[in-house]
C-alpha cells in the first residue's frame, strides 16, 4: 500500500498493523495445523471449529444442519468441510453430531506454534501505542 494511502485513512497505521496481525496469525495456524491448507481454507476450517466449541460450551450437539446455519454455509459445503477436518483428525463424528479431537490439538507441535502466536498477540497492544492515535 503506498505510503500516501495510509497517511489519508484515519488510524491508517493502526489499521494496517491490525490486519497485518490478523494475517500474521492465520498463517501462522495453516503452517502448523494444516501445512498444505490455503490459508482462506484454514480459516473457514478454523471457523467451524470455533463453532463447534461455542455450540459445546452452551451444551449443544454440533450437527451438520446447526454448523451450517451458525456459519452461513450451505449444508452440503459445510459438510464437506466436516468430512476435510475429519480427516485431518481435528473433528470426530459421534452419533448425530460432531466434537472437537482434543488429543490432535494437543500434539506438542501445535501447541509449540500456539505459544509462538501468543507472543505475537502480546506484543501487538506495545505496537499499536507506540504509533500513537
Amino acid at each position: 500500500m503506498p505510503r500516501s494511502v495510509l497517511g489519508r485513512l484515519v488510524l491508517g497505521r493502526q489499521r494496517y498493523a491490525m490486519a497485518e496481525l490478523g494475517l500474521k496469525l492465520i498463517e501462522g495456524f495453516t503452517r502448523d495445523y494444516m501445512p498444505g491448507e490455503r490459508p482462506w481454507d484454514a480459516l473457514g476450517l478454523l471457523l467451524i471449529m470455533y463453532k463447534m466449541v461455542k455450540m459445546h460450551q452452551r451444551g449443544r450437539t454440533a450437527s451438520s444442519s446447526e454448523l451450517s446455519r451458525v456459519c452461513g454455509i450451505p449444508r452440503e459445503t459445510l459438510r464437506r468441510k466436516l468430512a476435510r477436518l475429519v480427516r485431518l483428525g481435528f473433528v470426530e463424528k459421534r452419533g448425530h453430531g460432531y466434537v472437537i479431537a482434543a488429543e490432535r490439538l494437543n500434539d506438542p507441535m501445535m501447541l509449540n506454534g500456539f505459544r509462538k502466536r501468543v507472543v505475537i498477540v502480546k506484543r501487538a497492544p506495545t505496537k499499536l501505542l507506540e504509533m500513537g492515535n
